[in-house]
This record gives C-alpha cells, structure tokens and sequence, in this order.
C-alpha cells in the first residue's frame, strides 16, 4: 500500500502488535512512528515503551520506517499533538491509527481511495473508520459525510492539520459567530460540547482529539465516514486506559469489512439521520456522566 501510515504507540506492547500484525496484512511502504516516552512515577513504563517502541519499528516487510520518539512523557494532548505536526512535515497525507485501535482490512483501501478523491476538495477535512450512529445511507453507497469527526483510525491531508490548533485558542471567536449554534439541532449537546472545548482550552483534559473535531466544525468540513463500522477501540476497560477506565460500548462495536469496490455518494451534504443519531449518543453519554 502506497498511501503513508501513522501509528501512535504508549506502553502497551501487546495492543501495539495487534496492530502491526494487521499493518503486516496491508505492508503500507511508509510507516512513521509516534512514541511517547515513560511516566516519571510508573517504573515500569521503561521497559514497556521500549518493547512497544521496539515492535512498532520491526516491521515484518520492507518499505521506509521513520521514528518520532519522545524520550520524557509527554501525554495524549501533546505528544499526538506534536506527533502529527511531524507526520505530516514529512508527507502530505497520511493515515492515522493509535495503538489500541485495530482496523478492518477493508479500512485502509477506503482511506486511500478517498485522500485520493477528496485530496483538493475543501469541503471534505477527514476521513474516519468509525460508524458510531450505526446509520447506512438507504442507497448502496460506501460512505456518508457527517459533521462529526471520530479518533479511532482516520485519515487525512496536511492542507488540513496546518490549521490544527491544539489550545483551541479560538473558541471563543466561534461562539460569538455562532458556529457551534448552527452546528447541533440539540442545544444541550450543544452545551455538551462546548463544556468539553472549555475543558480542553483550560487544560483540564490531556486529549488531542476534540481539538481536531472542533476545527472542522469551526471551518464547517464534512467527514467521510463508512456505511459500516471498520475499526474497533481496544483500550476501553483496561487498567492501562489513558481515558477509556470504564467499560464503554463507544467505538468498540464489532466491525465489518466494506464491500469493494466503493459506491461514492452522488451529492457532498451531511447526511442528517446519521448526525441526528449521534447527537442522540453524545446526549446519553452526558446523562449517564451526571
């Protein structure tokens, strides 16, 4: 596979060789690393980021293997933040995967046909894995496009990540324009995001995620996503979760491979049932949290 792949590992060897097993299925000719180093209070993170470290940059095919290693930790927000600034200095579109996120192989081909499709449409600013409204647009088309934008495995150009801004120094700009007004049909989802983007401009939560969700809501682009669900989150549960502690059903749903080859949508507009639905989720993750 031509198209480049980022992987962002921590300190869990094993969910890292789920992964590079499944890359192995792919043997993507360009793979960048992001590593994070160990906590300062966790001893045992030392030998557990080098052995994750060390699976990740044994690929088991040939192709070019960079490496952007962190030799402190650095945390989710700034080391994936920092991270993706060099993954996509080096290349001008990518594919990107954490750790505990394992594709379908189905999931590759569709991001790489799409980066390619949607390379210069500015309407389009992702491309995700996830179907978490477990909607399907009523034709056979492949995919949709949402105003949501999910981590778990995504893809897309440095055109879009040079306006990335990990402090979401401009949060407030946007809801004096009314940009998050217009963009959620339910106005406590609406305040439930917003109390996230607040959360995460203070500092309050270590993430990089809703810093790019945010964005692209702000610049109003769509997200490509798939008619089935393609990549599973292996992490919620584990006592090793960065933020997943609990057993959680979002984004770890059993995945399905997607049929080629694509059937792309004939029109580039939200596909509003599916939206709807997860405005529907996000407000009963806010309920069970109260």
């Amino acid at each position: 596979m031509e198209t480049p792949v980022a992987l962002c590992i921590f300190n869990r060897p094993d969910l890292t060789a789920r992964v590079m097993a499944r890359l192995a299925e792919v043997c993507p000719t360009r793979l960048l690393v992001v590593a994070d180093g160990p906590r300062p209070d966790r001893p045992e993170d030392v030998a557990l980021c080098a052995e994750a470290l060390r699976i990740a940059t044994s690929p088991t095919w040939p192709g070019d293997l960079r490496a952007n290693v962190s030799e402190t930790n650095l945390g989710c927000r700034e080391r994936i933040a920092g991270g993706l600034d060099w993954v996509f200095d080096e290349v001008e579109e990518a594919i990107v995967i954490e750790d505990d996120c394992l594709p379908t192989l189905s999931f590759f081909p569709f991001c790489a046909e799409l980066l390619e499709r949607y390379r210069d449409d500015r309407r389009i600013g992702a491309i995700v894995g996830t179907n978490l409204s477990g909607e399907r647009p009523d034709s056979a088309e492949s995919y949709f496009f949402s105003r949501f934008f999910y981590p778990w495995g995504w893809a897309s150009w440095r055109r879009v990540w040079r306006d990335y801004d990990v402090r979401i120094s401009h949060l407030d700009a946007v809801r004096d324009l009314g940009i998050l007004d217009s963009a959620f049909t339910d106005a406590r989802v609406r305040q439930f995001f917003d109390e996230k983007f607040s959360a995460v401009q203070r500092g309050a939560i270590d993430t990089w995620d809703f810093q790019l969700g945010f964005m692209l809501l702000a610049h109003g682009s769509l997200v490509a996503t798939p008619s089935v669900n393609l990549v599973r989150n292996l992490g919620g549960g584990r006592a090793d979760a960065t933020h997943m502690t609990e057993e959680v059903s979002v984004g770890t749903d059993a995945t399905e491979e997607l049929e080629m080859p694509l059937c792309h949508p004939a029109e580039v507009v939200p596909f509003r049932r599916a939206d709807l639905a997860v405005e529907r989720i996000c407000f009963a993750l806010r309920i069970a949290r109260e």
